[in-house]
């Protein structure tokens, strides 16, 4: 195994593994017809009426960039998102990443979805 360094600086070629999940708006029902909710995948992630393949992966400052080649409603175009986690990795910020001078889009937060499958009631 790698040493949790080497790990971290070694180059990213999909998503990690504590991205991944499903997730929600914060007041959000973390249900699949939810407009904010998003599925992260290690190759794919899929928005409420949009799919991205993923296509690169680096690191942020702090978190990750991912790049997606988006599909939805019949067009193709390619996104860039900056992914970071907070609240003891609780919660997902993205945003639009632009590149140029990384200003662009608000931030948005979601809440991690309870695994499918997985129910309150026991």
């Amino acid at each position: 195994t790698m040493a949790p360094q080497a790990e971290e600086d070694a180059p990213l070629t999909s998503i990690p593994a504590r991205f991944l999940g499903q997730w929600d708006a914060i007041d959000g029902p973390c249900d699949a017809g939810s407009e904010m909710f998003l599925t992260i995948r290690p190759g794919t992630v899929t928005f409420y009426e949009s799919q991205g393949e993923v296509s690169a992966v680096r690191r942020g400052r702090p978190g990750i960039v991912v790049t997606l080649a988006m599909q939805g409603e019949g067009e193709t175009w390619t996104s860039r998102y900056a992914m970071r986690l907070i609240r003891n990795s609780e919660q997902l910020a993205t945003r639009i990443s632009t590149g140029a001078g990384e200003a662009g889009s608000e931030t948005v937060l979601r809440r991690r979805c309870p695994p499918e499958g997985s129910t309150s009631a026991s």
